[in-house]
């Protein structure tokens, strides 16, 4: 596929491993004066500090996050980094579910629409955080994910402590053509994230690199 621009934004990838399972977070921000940006190397080690210290203790520590990266989208050849390190494994003890399993994050904006929403799905959920029988997250628990998410989205939208900065939807591609290819947009669409919700249903994740 054609590379779609996307001026002052930078697309973060979180890895974390469970085991022989690799899952990756994608999502993105830009600053609201996006030509003065933060290098990515800044911007990629706030969002491994945030996700360590807001995320991983809700989950299981058989989970342990091991890259974070970080691309500026404004054109193809951007500044690219991933800062790897020590692994940051979750906090919680505990037997988690099958690697499928997950819970699922909303990205909420303000706007309707396919192009103006997406989602994270989180591996590393205990079973006991889980109630199988209703396939819905206890909800003791998802009430201390959803503290911890408000907070990571606090966390993107501080970084380099200008509290300009915003957590957005990108789409790059608008339809499919005859050939039911798809159909490139000139540059990326972007919407402001409001909020990332946590659901009270968890998602089973088929995608075979379960890249999210």
């Amino acid at each position: 596929m054609p590379f779609v621009p996307v001026p002052g934004t930078i697309e973060y990838v979180v890895t974390t491993v469970t085991g022989s399972d690799v899952f990756q977070n994608v999502f993105h921000s830009r600053p609201n004066d996006f030509p003065d940006l933060i290098p990515v190397i800044d911007r990629v080690a706030s969002v491994r500090a945030a996700w360590g210290n807001r995320i991983m203790p809700q989950l299981a520590n058989s989970c342990a996050m091991t890259t974070v990266s970080g691309k500026d989208l404004s054109t193809q050849e951007g500044d690219s980094v991933e800062l790897g390190g020590a692994q940051v494994n979750g906090s919680l003890v505990g037997e988690i579910g099958p690697p499928q399993v997950t819970a699922l994050i909303q990205k909420v904006t303000a706007l309707g629409g396919r192009s103006r929403r997406g989602r994270l799905y989180l591996s590393g959920v205990r079973d006991v955080d889980v109630d199988g029988g209703m396939g819905v997250l206890v909800a003791g628990y998802r009430t201390a994910l959803q503290n911890a998410f408000s907070s990571f989205l606090g966390d993107i939208q501080a970084i380099g402590g200008t509290s300009d900065e915003q957590m957005v939807v990108v789409s790059r591609y608008k339809g499919v053509d005859v050939d039911g290819k798809p159909i490139a947009r000139p540059a990326g669409l972007v919407t402001p994230i409001t909020a990332l919700l946590v659901t009270q249903s968890i998602a089973t994740q088929r995608d075979r690199n379960r890249r999210i």
